[in-house]
């Protein structure tokens, strides 16, 4: 088959757009590719999908830089920005901004045509938002901060000059974008559809779309004069923005929030509907709380028993929890807002901890650096019949932590893990990249758990710590790895930790890979940067720190159960060929694990 030409695609659409089934049609009939018509449109679609200078609009596909030629665009330029070298995409500029992204080169050039250098894009976090950038050579801004400026497109190139006062809204450019929105608002709502089970009726688009739109259907219409900033020609035209969206004026703007939180719960968390709905009202109990306390969030005590049961129930389905407590944390709320919430359900149930709470309490505990609570708490929790996922994987990882590989291999049975991953490998190849940290956790106790290591003596020998008892009375059971196991079961340890913030990881991956995108996942799934993170970047102490008085609790516990033997095994570690400290060894219990 002949590979596709995208030249010929850019000569096919020309200034138009097109729909995907017409472009394979016309590229069939010029001979330019042959095959089934059907894998034909699969390789283009996958091939328009990645180059970023083809945008989707409702006619089809359009190639934005045969597009946007001859247009001239007004952006505020502040000087604040011009003086770190960037202009804000968002909002004057933000139908240009996919096109900057791809490889090919926009250059930037002065009112003679000079080349002055290559412009591109940048993600940066500006006023605490996400936030694309344009970028370009140092000093391309010099002049041009704190005042308006026009960007003139001529093919590959575009050119900022000062304008002056900008240009007002043109009656034909926003008669273009009323219908530029109604199409883009009416093509959302088809891809939501095809997307999820709760699709919404909101009429609302990106920033960029009614302008896209806009220009596909009538490109004259933005070359016969400037373009106005924006935010102005969409208000002309009945529009309004809020952040990177566009509705019409009088929108509501509340359930768009409250919908775009739900979608994302969906996303983010794998929930239904319905359990989106519940996160959602979980989380905004949280914030009312943490605004107004209880009685805000209950002004008729009558109803205390009735919300508080309720949040009680919601928090106690794991699903819930568990996102409920990033999403909280997320929105600025302060553990020390969501503890003061956990002790007034608990009050509600006369102290009482049920598990979903409980856990909670424990996330609260280990956040304000009492890990020995929270473990604790934990057990106390994790009894036999609790089937609380994020309750009893938290017992697992601390388990694992203080070095008792049976009660995390036990708690993770009890969570369904091992019986999941079993599944999973009866139905597929399961690859290490694949696994999740429940699967991770369970790879990393699971030889100790079922393998104990031999017997220091006979049953009925003495015990050879010198408690004068026999060994099956003292010592039986109790016995430990090699410490060259243990190690490695350490740097396992530290590795989880790690994995839990993965802050310094990824950012070590994008200083490697740079905008190679491809690599920084391959980097993210290898084991290179993760040691790099422990070793470099200071992460194992991080993890030791944050440990310690786990490891202290299990030392202690150690040489109270056995005197001079574990005490003895302790020193010989300390100064083992490996190099291991004091804390290694005291990550081990005396039951061997």
């Amino acid at each position: 088959a002949k590979p596709l030409d995208r030249d010929i695609v850019i000569d096919l659409l020309g200034t138009s757009a097109m729909d995907r089934a017409t472009i394979v049609r016309e590229l069939i009939a010029r001979g330019a590719v042959d095959g089934d018509a059907k894998q034909i449109e699969h390789d283009l679609m996958r091939s328009l999908q990645t180059d970023t200078a083809f945008t989707d609009v409702a006619g089809g596909v359009m190639y934005l830089p045969a597009i946007v030629d001859g247009t001239v665009w007004t952006v505020w330029i502040d000087a604040k920005d011009a003086a770190q070298g960037y202009v804000r995409a968002h909002p004057h500029i933000s139908p240009l901004t996919w096109w900057l992204v791809g490889e090919e080169t926009v250059e930037l050039v002065d009112e003679s045509g000079a080349v002055l250098g290559d412009l591109g894009t940048d993600g940066l976090m500006l006023d605490g938002v996400d936030t694309d950038v344009v970028v370009g050579p140092p000093g391309w801004l010099d002049g041009l901060g704190d005042q308006w400026v026009s960007v003139a497109v001529a093919g590959w190139t575009l050119c900022f000059t000062p304008c002056g006062d900008p240009p007002p809204p043109d009656a034909e450019q926003v008669d273009a974008i009323k219908d530029g929105f109604g199409r883009a608002a009416d093509a959302g709502q088809r891809r939501e559809r095809d997307l999820v089970d709760w699709a919404t009726e909101l009429r609302f688009t990106s920033m960029a779309e009614p302008a896209d739109e806009a220009l596909a259907a009538d490109r004259a219409a933005f070359l016969r004069a400037p373009i106005a900033p924006l935010p102005e020609l969409y208000a002309a035209a009945g529009l309004e923005v809020r952040d990177a969206s566009v509705a019409e004026a009088g929108f509501d703007w509340a359930a768009l929030s409250a919908w775009q939180m739900r979608n994302r719960f969906g996303w983010r968390y794998g929930l239904d509907p319905e359990a989106c709905n519940l996160l959602a009202v979980a989380v905004r109990s949280a914030q009312l709380f943490s605004e107004h306390g209880g009685a805000g969030l209950v002004p008729d005590p009558a109803e205390l028993d009735t919300v508080t049961a309720l949040l009680t129930a919601l928090l106690d389905r794991g699903e819930i929890a568990e996102p409920f407590w990033f999403e909280v944390l997320g929105s600025g709320v302060s553990p020390k807002s969501v503890g003061a919430m956990v002790n007034w359900l608990a009050d509600a149930r006369d102290g009482a901890l049920s598990p979903g709470v409980g856990w909670l309490r424990s996330q609260v505990l280990e956040t304000a650096g009492d890990v020995v609570g929270a473990d604790t708490l934990l057990r106390k929790l994790a009894t036999t019949d609790c089937r609380h996922q994020p309750l009893l994987m938290d017992a697992a990882a601390f388990a694992s932590d203080r070095g008792d590989a049976v009660s995390a291999f036990r708690l993770l049975t009890q969570a369904g893990v091992v019986e999941r991953l079993s599944r999973r490998a009866q139905s597929e190849d399961l690859e290490r990249a694949s696994l999740g940290d429940a699967e991770l956790l369970l790879e990393e106790v699971a030889g100790f758990a079922r393998h104990r290591p031999a017997a220091a003596a006979r049953r009925n020998d003495p015990c050879p710590c010198g408690s004068g008892r026999k060994y099956k009375a003292c010592h039986l059971g109790k016995e430990q790895h090699a410490l060259s196991d243990r190690a490695n079961w350490l740097y396992a340890k530290a590795c989880r930790f790690e994995r839990q913030t993965e802050d310094q990881t990824r950012g070590l991956a994008h200083q490697l890979a740079g905008r190679d995108h491809d690599l920084a996942a391959a980097l993210l799934e290898g084991p290179f940067l993760p040691d790099l993170a422990l070793h470099e970047g200071g992460a194992f102490d991080e993890f030791l720190d944050a440990r310690c008085d786990l490891f202290r609790t299990t030392r202690r516990c150690s040489l109270n159960n056995g005197g001079s033997w574990i005490a003895e095994s302790s020193r010989s570690e300390t100064s083992g060929p490996t190099g291991s400290t004091s804390t290694t060894s005291a990550a081990s219990s005396p039951s061997g694990s």
